[in-house]
């Protein structure tokens, strides 16, 4: 509206990718994902729109890599909360952080690959998810609490199962593949 350009503060190192922006869920501040040439290193700031300072959010390190799934699974919620993919412990699971960049919960663990993060049912307070748990072949679609007390899985047939879910997830359509069945809804 003010046909003004700001620059964002983006730290002294000139040999890094930008490879996300994003605007935070009030549109307060711009998200800024910093990644280093060699890929292993991204770090997540806030940065003012009107005055372009920035100040770091989290930070996410990896010995060989950040997975591009990372910069695109992470989700901010409506309370401002937002949700993450990592690698940290080996396996790819779901952390949960607040607006200042505090972890409050890991919410998946185990020894499986968390392959997709479908959002957060304010309703039922679970997160819905993704993962090759009962096998790297396949793909089942989840859901767990923060507290863990509620968890369980959605999906039903033995192969790969994705799912969109409606905006209030009462209802999903669930897509499904195996070796032997061609995809189907």
């Amino acid at each position: 509206k003010s046909k003004s350009t700001t620059t964002v503060d983006i730290g002294e190192k000139t040999d890094i990718y930008i490879p996300r922006l994003n605007w935070t869920p009030n549109a307060n501040d711009l998200v800024v994902m910093r990644l280093n040439r060699n890929q292993n290193n991204l770090d997540i700031l806030y940065a003012n729109p009107y005055t372009g300072d920035s100040r770091p959010l989290i930070t996410e390190k990896n010995d060989k890599y950040i997975d591009q799934s990372f910069l695109d699974d992470f989700t901010f919620l409506d309370n401002g909360n937002f949700v993450i993919t990592s690698e940290r412990n080996g396996w790819s699971h779901l952390y949960l952080y607040d607006n200042q960049g505090f972890e409050l919960a890991q919410l998946t663990d185990g020894e499986f690959d968390v392959t997709d993060f479908y959002g957060y049912d304010a309703i039922n307070k679970v997160y819905y998810y993704q993962a090759a748990a009962e096998s790297p072949l396949r793909r089942e679609v989840y859901f767990i609490s923060q507290d863990k007390k509620k968890q369980g899985k959605v999906s039903t047939l033995e192969g790969t199962n994705r799912v969109v879910f409606s905006t209030n997830f009462k209802y999903y359509i669930n897509y499904y593949s195996s070796s032997k069945t061609p995809n189907f809804i």
